[in-house]
């Protein structure tokens, strides 16, 4: 199979290219980082659908900033608000975002920190699957990723980045190595069948940040998921906050958002009536934003 490439027909070979080329026609990665369960426990779909009826998931391979039984709470407390709702007659929403919450990047991570280790002779980040953890991309994640890897005090050029906001995280043509977070798809179907529905709420802006998006959504099989993308020049949390009517028309009243970032929560549940549910969520293998170390709603993945 041949590497899709990142830029046009003809151009010189990028230090980055090499992630892309080792994984080419590879099917979702194998355990590290804690992303999986061990293997001797039955293996599960890149969702965590494929559970047995009868034993609940182990989640020992969650982040450790959310102990299992917070986890388990929060979800369980998502479904029945749903449920509540619904038997009042009223069409209740769990809105997520995509970015670290119901997609993990690992791959365009990966590619960014490999142009920032070259950039800024950083041996460390030129072995991208060897890092103890993974960056989000966010100020604040950034900034835990270098205190928890040490790599801020050993070259402080690296503090002077900020986020990966900017960087080839954000390139177009990877947006579709994207995977589900485990769990998504069965937390989709519980709500489902507690009368609700999930709303995706993104702000990518990429041409074919649709298609891609829903590339990675059918790989799980998720096939028709509802997704609202797209930002003409707004903050992020300000571009969410304003589709907030757009989905009650639509879809239904919201009652539980799930995002990474805490100012996009804060943004679209001051523009709701009281009592929706805000829940952070730190990734398995990822560093995160410090109010995702406590609260009372939060998860690491979407298994219950």
């Amino acid at each position: 199979m041949s590497v899709r490439k990142l830029g046009g027909s003809r151009r010189a070979p990028r230090p980055w290219d090499k992630v892309w080329a080792q994984r080419a026609g590879r099917q979702a990665e194998p355990a590290r980082r804690g992303l999986e369960p061990p293997k001797r426990r039955p293996p599960v779909n890149v969702d965590g659908a494929q559970r047995t009826a009868a034993a609940p998931p182990e989640l020992d391979h969650l982040n450790p900033l959310v102990p299992p039984e917070v986890q388990r709470r929060t979800l369980s407390a998502i479904v029945e608000r749903v449920r509540e709702v619904a038997l009042q007659g009223r069409r209740p929403v769990v809105e997520l975002d995509l970015d670290l919450t119901a997609l993990m990047p690992n791959e365009r991570t990966e590619a960014a920190l490999l142009a920032l280790g070259h950039r800024h002779r950083v041996p460390e980040l030129l072995e991208p699957h060897a890092l103890p953890l993974l960056p989000g991309y966010t100020i604040e994640a950034w900034a835990d990723f270098l205190e928890a890897t040490g790599l801020g005090a050993k070259y402080p050029a690296l503090r002077g980045v900020h986020s990966l906001d900017s960087s080839l995280y954000w390139d177009e043509a990877a947006l579709h190595t994207d995977r589900v977070t485990p769990g998504l798809r069965g937390f989709v179907e519980r709500v489902r069948q507690a009368g609700g529905r999930v709303v995706f709420n993104s702000g990518r802006w990429q041409a074919t940040a649709e298609a891609s998006s829903r590339q990675s959504f059918a790989a799980a099989g998720l096939t028709d998921v509802d997704l609202l993308i797209g930002n003409p020049g707004y903050s992020d949390a300000e571009n969410k906050r304003r589709r907030e009517a757009e989905i009650r028309a639509r879809f239904g009243e919201v009652v539980a958002v799930i995002d990474d970032r805490k100012s996009n929560r804060d943004a679209i549940v001051s523009s709701l009536e009281p009592g929706v549910l805000s829940v952070a969520i730190a990734l398995p293998g990822y560093s995160a934003a410090p109010d995702a170390k406590s609260g009372e709603h939060r998860i690491s993945t979407f298994e219950l």
